[in-house]
């Protein structure tokens, strides 16, 4: 993971295809698996908005959250 350490995910601005690749890392992969430790550190580092400018919205915001609702009851996360 070091590797991407650098890159400037928050300047990023991703599409629903590139959310869909992430989607697939996170609900197909092992949790210990690279392409899981580098979809978890993209969105860990997406700019959301916390600065004002936000960098992707509408339905791919939404799907990003459907998505991680998803990834959670996968990996055991009970939600109430």
């Amino acid at each position: 993971m070091y590797l991407f350490g650098g890159l400037p995910v928050g300047l990023w601005s991703p599409q629903t295809t590139d959310v869909d690749h992430i989607r697939t890392w996170l609900l197909k992969k092992p949790l210990t698996a690279p392409e899981h430790q580098l979809a978890r550190y993209i969105l860990a580092n997406l700019n959301w908005g916390n600065d004002g400018e936000v960098t992707f919205v509408g339905l791919t915001n939404f799907y990003v959250i459907v998505m991680l609702f998803l990834v959670g009851t996968k990996i055991g996360i009970v939600f109430h």
